[in-house]
């Protein structure tokens, strides 16, 4: 057991703490399995508060991931963008007639 532990078997962890209940409480095993499944219950009480700002990093960086390509390659949400918060000069519209061709427009205010 305490190999298959050691390289992380989780079933094999499991029964690890079984028999040490069972050696520190003095109990058979099946009351040690009634106290390691009120452990288990307890150590996933607030799992969801622990783990929440990493799904809000997660979901933030998607939502941020799909609205930065309309923002670099989309003519009209770029143009909206550059009055709003850049202001810089517009290229004249054979400058603009690709998706390409506003990218390079819109990632020159990134230089």
């Amino acid at each position: 057991l305490l190999s298959l532990g050691a390289i992380e078997d989780h079933s094999a962890r499991e029964e690890i703490l079984k028999r040490h209940i069972m050696d520190v409480d003095y109990v058979d095993y099946e009351q040690a399995c009634k106290t390691f499944t009120i452990i288990a219950f307890h150590n996933i009480q607030g799992y969801f508060l622990v783990t929440l700002p990493y799904k809000v990093g997660i979901f933030s960086a998607i939502i941020v991931g799909f609205v930065s390509i309309p923002m670099v390659f989309h003519l009209p949400t770029v143009e909206m963008f550059n009055e709003w918060a850049v202001t810089t000069d517009v290229p004249e519209m054979r400058d603009l007639e690709t998706p390409l061709e506003v990218s390079i427009w819109s990632w020159n205010w990134m230089e």
